[in-house]
């Protein structure tokens, strides 16, 4: 009668241990799954990750157009210096990369890199919300080695949870003032 009891609460805590321990044989689990009541099965599946289990993308928290359907997430990281977490959106002739960066000095530096290789970089400030006097990050427009015009901005102090944010637009045939049009009123809309 106690097993009866016990089974079902210590379930959950066994199945997390046996899935993570390389020597338990999975005809034990199966055993156990097949004797412990439904109603504890159900709570067992509802607890157990998904895909998105943990996952709060800041990135569309915080700009509104990258969660448009033009956009999706891509996970190419061929190195430490990519950013962790990034969306790639598409508007006419406007292509733009939302990123996401564990550290701001690497989010810096790789910017810092693409600008010294650049053609011409034709601004380099800050950029504002409704306060002027407290920027949200850094932007740069410039051209690149290939004639696209191109607009990187970050967002280093946005609040409590949301920094080390990263936009990338470019336009393949060169129109500088488009793309700010563009960013102006979308690419940098946020909440």
């Amino acid at each position: 009668m106690i097993r009866k009891r016990i089974l079902p609460i210590l379930f959950p805590f066994f199945l997390l241990v046996a899935c993570r321990s390389p020597k338990v044989d999975p005809g034990t689990i199966k055993d156990i799954v097949e004797i412990v009541p439904p109603i504890v099965t159900a709570v067992v599946k509802a607890l157990t990750p998904t895909p998105t289990f943990g996952f709060l993308p800041p990135i569309k928290e915080y700009f509104v157009f990258a969660s448009s359907p033009n956009c999706e997430f891509t996970f190419d990281r061929f190195n430490d210096t990519e950013p962790f977490q990034s969306i790639v959106c598409h508007e006419n002739d406007i292509t733009v990369r939302y990123d996401q960066w564990f550290v701001k000095a690497t989010m810096d530096e790789v910017h810092e890199n693409f600008l010294a290789a650049s053609e011409e970089v034709t601004l380099n400030t800050t950029w504002n919300d409704e306060n002027q006097d407290k920027p949200l990050g850094n932007f740069y427009e410039f051209k690149d080695n290939k004639g696209n015009a191109n607009i990187i901005w970050t967002v280093t102090t946005s609040g409590v949870s949301i920094s080390h944010l990263s936009g990338w637009a470019f336009r393949t045939d060169g129109n500088q003032e488009a793309l700010y049009e563009w960013w102006a009123e979308t690419g940098s809309d946020h909440n």
